[in-house]
C-alpha cells in the first residue's frame, strides 16, 4: 500500500489521511518499501525452508519474492515526485496484488498435487 500512498499521495494529503509518504516524506517510504520487501520475501520462503510446504509453493515463494524485492529495490532508488511519471510504483503496487495471489494459488496448488 505504500507504492499506492506514494503515488495517490496528493490525495493523502489533501483528506488528511497519515500515510508514510504524507508523515515520513517520499525518500523514506522508497526505503522503507525495499526494507519491508526484504522481510516479506523471508517470511514467504520460510514455510518452505523450514519443511512446512513442498516443492511447489517454495518454488512459488522464491520466485515471486525474488521479483517483488527487484522491483521495490527499483521502486526505492527511484527520484520521481509526479504522480504521472510513477510507473514502477503502478508497477510494484500491481505485482503485490498478483503477489498475494499467486502466492496463496501455490499453497493450494502444493496442498493438493503434493498431498
Amino acid at each position: 500500500f505504500w507504492a499506492l500512498a506514494l503515488f495517490m499521495n496528493s490525495d493523502y494529503s489533501k483528506a488528511g489521511v497519515p500515510m508514510m509518504p504524507v508523515v515520513a516524506g517520499r525518500k523514506s517510504t522508497r526505503h522503507q518499501i525495499f526494507g519491508y520487501s526484504l522481510v516479506l520475501a523471508a517470511v514467504a520462503v520460510a514455510p518452505f525452508a523450514l519443511g512446512l510446504a513442498g516443492t511447489i509453493y517454495g518454488a512459488a515463494a522464491i520466485v515471486l519474492s525474488a521479483v517483488f524485492c527487484l522491483l521495490s529495490w527499483q521502486v526505492s532508488r527511484s527520484q520521481t515526485t509526479a504522480p504521472d511519471d510513477m510507473a514502477m510504483e503502478k508497477r510494484l503496487f500491481k505485482f503485490s496484488i498478483f503477489y498475494l495471489f499467486a502466492l496463496f494459488g501455490a499453497v493450494v496448488a502444493d496442498r493438493m498435487i503434493l498431498s
